[in-house]
């Protein structure tokens, strides 16, 4: 079982995914995204310790903000600016054991359209998210 978390720049979404290659999530938890790092970290394992289907296969986590290209940190994150340079995906892995990743919304958005969506058969697009926040990406 994969966990998808989605960290929006109100609300914080949590889903379980039974494999990577069906788009259907179904969703087990939901709150306001904590501005403090410490916190919403504590409120992701409070969700995910609650559903107790634990050992997860891996968990990705899509945020609003520019990630590190090792996929391990939020560098850059103007609604979240305590999550920027703390080891997002190091503590994650420290409470849950499993493979972690961190990735841009955007790209998030991007990579679920050419798996699942209305551009899986497109060799080149752009992707762009108005939101809390913009992005664009591009395959």
């Amino acid at each position: 079982m994969y966990i998808a978390i989605d960290i929006g720049g109100s609300n914080t979404r949590i889903g379980t995914l039974a494999s990577l290659n069906v788009p259907e999530v179904t969703l087990i938890g939901k709150f306001p995204t904590q501005p403090d790092y410490e916190q919403q970290l504590g409120a992701i394992e409070e969700t995910l310790q609650g559903y107790g289907a634990v050992p997860f296969s891996g968990i990705g986590v899509s945020i609003g903000g520019r990630i590190a290209k090792d996929g391990r940190s939020v560098l850059v994150a103007p609604n979240l600016p305590a999550y920027v340079g703390k080891p997002f995906a190091q503590d994650m892995f420290e409470r849950f054991s499993c493979p972690i990743r961190l990735a841009h919304d955007t790209v998030c958005g991007l990579l679920a359209e050419k798996q699942f969506g209305s551009i899986r058969d497109i060799d080149r697009c752009a992707y762009l998210t108005v939101s809390t926040g913009t992005g664009a990406a591009f395959q």
